[in-house]
């Protein structure tokens, strides 16, 4: 089921031009080296890819359920 629940979210950030920003790997707790590799590699590839392309484009979810009830009620009346 995880991996089902990886690939589904890989095509989504593939989709909105975040390839490459979600990584799983399977590492025992006995794997202190390949762990630390892992998390090495993946920290390098996220460096290499940059900020993200949609970093500033997309509204923020405030924590307070009666802001998002607000902008909810606000987009619904403008479309």
């Amino acid at each position: 089921m995880t991996i089902k629940r990886i690939t589904f979210v890989q095509e989504m950030l593939k989709f909105m031009g975040l390839e490459g920003r979600l990584h799983l790997e399977w590492i025992s707790s006995a794997e202190a080296q390949k762990f630390a590799r892992v998390v090495t590699d993946f920290t390098e590839k996220i460096t290499h890819l940059g900020p993200s392309p949609i970093a500033g484009q997309t509204r923020s979810i405030s924590m307070e359920p009666h802001e998002n009830k607000r902008r909810k009620h606000e987009y619904h009346k403008a479309g």
